[in-house]
């Protein structure tokens, strides 16, 4: 494979990694911030939840919701 192949591959994957939601936008301990499109509330917590358990052994609380047209951006504290 070409190193042009190569580098077309890897800007694929990164352009399809980028459109991916919820997308983790910001952590700041001891929250996390999901950005997500309309419909995808339960999986952003979802997410959240994954991320409190993971690195806090605790559960996530929704603690701001900001709603920009169809996308939503949420933070999440983890709280025991």
């Amino acid at each position: 494979m070409t190193v042009l192949a190569k580098l077309s591959l890897v800007a694929a994957a990164l352009v399809v990694a980028g459109c991916e939601t919820p997308r983790r936008v910001d952590v700041s301990e001891p929250t996390v911030t999901y950005r997500y499109e309309a419909g995808e509330s339960d999986l952003a917590m979802r997410n959240a939840a994954e991320y409190c358990a993971d690195r806090y052994d605790s559960r996530a609380s929704l603690r701001s919701r900001r709603v920009d047209g169809d996308t939503y951006t949420a933070t999440f504290e983890c709280v025991r």
